[in-house]
């Protein structure tokens, strides 16, 4: 039978190894004289070692003990992880959540809630990365993410979402395009030869489509973009007009002042941002207390 100490006896043994005095290591250790005395010489007799040389004024670690210091440390420490791991396992905010989002929200939200989730959840390890929005189910689905930040309308079979901002599209076109003079856009006033695109693949070009009533063609007859500040500069060329959501165009007409910016009818189909998580999500009070967070902060930024 293995004659092995627990966790208390490695706890009394490097505190008196650090401290070379059974009195302060028991002060440490928030425990009587006696108590870590005794737990000391529990741990010797288990080991079939002598630790410590007594004396009147402290006690010195032996060859032995020197031999088992760092391996008591290593298991102190392996401990105290185990420990760390199992709590945050308990608190789904603290350690790792793997977040994929896509590409015409990720980028423009970030700047505004990575900033409050460090603040309310400082455990918390966000895990980010970008994908189109079948990516980011599929992820989902198959569990190598966590939460995933979509765009709806969206099919969601499977899945939980929390909405967290109306994300309304607006029509971005030179400011000598006729449009331009407009002060809102009829889903009939845009033509869908001059209308610029995402590639396929991009949630934002159903939403686009649907917004204008507008079908969709097949691959190869558009002019596309692979990305948001890809249209703006085809837009700023002069090929067309597109739609962008209102989240990408402070930071997307930086860069393009000699575009302007037009809101669509209200009774125009919009998007919704919202935080997804599958079905029977083990963390769905953490699912929830982040969608809360980010909900809070864009809404009022």
């Amino acid at each position: 039978m293995a004659h092995t100490p627990t966790l208390r006896h490695l706890r009394y043994f490097v505190t008196a190894y650090d401290s070379g005095h059974f009195g302060r290591a028991a002060e440490a250790c928030h425990v009587t004289q006696p108590t870590l005395s005794a737990g000391v010489k529990q741990m010797e007799d288990l080991l079939g070692v002598t630790l410590f040389e007594r004396g009147p004024t402290g006690v010195l670690p032996t060859s032995a003990a020197r031999a088992i210091e760092g391996r008591a440390r290593t298991v102190l420490r392996e401990a105290e992880d185990l420990s760390v791991a199992a709590r945050r396992h308990a608190d789904p905010l603290a350690g790792p959540v793997r977040l994929a989002g896509i590409p015409t929200i990720l980028p423009y939200v970030l700047p505004t809630i990575l900033p409050e989730l460090r603040r309310r959840f400082p455990d918390l390890e966000l895990r980010l990365e970008e994908r189109q929005t079948e990516e980011v189910l599929d992820r989902l689905a198959r569990g190598v993410a966590d939460i995933g930040l979509i765009a709806l309308p969206y099919p969601l079979d499977g899945m939980i979402s929390e909405s967290l901002l109306d994300d309304p599209l607006v029509l971005a076109c030179r400011r000598d395009h006729p449009l331009a003079a407009q002060d809102r856009i009829a889903v009939g006033d845009l033509r869908r030869d001059d209308l610029l695109l995402l590639e396929d693949g991009h949630c934002l070009r159903s939403h686009a489509l649907a917004a204008c009533s507008l079908a969709d063609r097949r691959r190869g007859e558009d002019i596309v973009g692979t990305s948001l500040a890809t249209l703006v500069q085809m837009v700023a060329g002069g090929l067309g007009v597109t739609l962008l959501p209102t989240i990408a165009v402070a930071r997307e007409f930086v860069v393009a002042d000699d575009l302007a910016m037009i809101p669509l009818a209200d009774d125009a189909p919009s998007r919704r941002l919202a935080l997804i998580c599958r079905t029977g999500y083990p963390a769905m009070a953490g699912f929830t207390a982040l969608a809360e967070a980010m909900r809070g902060v864009l809404r009022t930024a």
